[in-house]
């Protein structure tokens, strides 16, 4: 059963309070995945997944002689074409009477749900907590690949990488660097920006429109002292400072800055978390780390996943973001309902951005 049915149905049967306590408790963060990821999917039918990788510059031609038999071309196509089978997850919980009796979350007392209402409540609550849980391990999974550049597996195959082919990671190792000296408060940020997003430029033929920090990091870049006078020039328009409200993906936009080599960036702070081992909170943006790059370089996918076909046999499934299955044991009664996912943040240009380590 797809997830968005479960949901509806839920609605009608008393969960639509409990969907919206939670919406408004349990803030779920997907801004790399919209912002940076949000390119058209990829569902596949296989469980792998192809993805194409953007190949950026050409090189010029030497000339040939005339009626000579010519020079062999081995320039690129503009794409290189890989192979990946990204993390499965699934999940499975099984309801049985006892999960029935007590009214669920957001339920009204005043007017208990049936028995069969109650079991779709539950479902569906069930669902609702998979779907958060999945939303944050999805985010893990692109500030992975943006500040790592490989993806690892959680769980049952802990350290194995999630690719098919010879390679242990994508291929963006240069996209990944350390500043040869960490910032500090003397540190002339404005010049480091500069040559920074320069570095970008030759890379990839197009500068970078975001940087992306925490908030420490953007305190740092505020308070440089030549980033301040851009900001108050009152004479010619290079920049402003105009924070706005922290969204529903915990990001403030911070201002805008137009440097020298004509590269124009917003400045962003993502403040975003999940929930860690210890029930601490972990920033999916690293409190040393910023990220320059621009929207939508990437795009997810999502491989194929188990379903059953018409007949009741075991079947493949197009990739979705995740689905919800569901399916009752007679003896004893018991109704078991799955989960699944299978997706894969994958950058489609390999320079499109640039994380720096500034901080120590």
């Amino acid at each position: 059963m797809a997830q968005d049915t479960i949901f509806e149905s839920a609605y009608s049967l008393g969960a639509r309070t409990f969907l919206q306590r939670y919406e408004k408790a349990m803030p779920i963060f997907s801004f790399f995945k919209n912002f940076v990821f949000g390119g058209a999917p990829i569902l596949s039918t296989e469980e792998e997944i192809l993805s194409q990788y953007e190949v950026r510059g050409v090189k010029i031609l030497k000339d040939t002689f005339r009626g000579g038999s010519g020079r062999e071309f081995n320039g690129t196509f503009g794409y290189t074409n890989k192979k990946y089978t990204p993390c499965y997850f699934f999940y499975k919980t099984r309801l049985n009477r006892d999960d029935f009796k007590q009214a669920v979350f957001g339920e009204d007392i005043t007017k208990p749900l049936s028995k069969s209402a109650r079991i779709s409540a539950v479902s569906a609550q069930k669902a609702w907590f998979f779907k958060n849980s999945m939303k944050a391990t999805v985010e893990k999974m692109c500030a992975d690949v943006l500040f790592d550049g490989v993806i690892k597996h959680f769980g049952d195959a802990q350290g194995d990488v999630a690719f098919l082919e010879n390679d242990t990671e994508f291929p963006v190792s240069g996209n990944i660097k350390t500043e040869g000296s960490m910032w500090t408060g003397s540190t002339d940020i404005y010049a480091r920006l500069i040559a920074l997003t320069e570095e970008q430029f030759q890379k990839s033929g197009s500068y970078p429109t975001h940087l992306i920090t925490g908030s420490v990091i953007m305190q740092m870049i505020l308070d440089d002292p030549k980033i301040q006078k851009l900001l108050d020039n009152r004479r010619m328009y290079v920049g402003s400072i105009d924070i706005k409200r922290l969204n529903k993906d915990g990001v403030a936009e911070v201002g805008e800055i137009t440097l020298p080599n004509g590269c124009v960036l917003k400045l962003m702070t993502y403040v975003g978390f999940y929930k860690g081992d210890d029930d601490s909170n972990v920033a999916y943006m690293p409190t040393n780390k910023i990220l320059l790059c621009s929207r939508a370089i990437g795009q997810m996918g999502y491989a194929a996943l188990e379903g059953i076909d018409a007949n009741g046999d075991p079947t493949l499934v197009p990739g979705e973001n995740y689905i919800h299955i569901e399916r009752t044991q007679s003896i004893p009664v018991t109704r078991i309902v799955g989960y699944q996912s299978a997706p894969l943040p994958m950058p489609q240009k390999l320079d499109g951005w640039m994380a720096v380590q500034v901080l120590s």
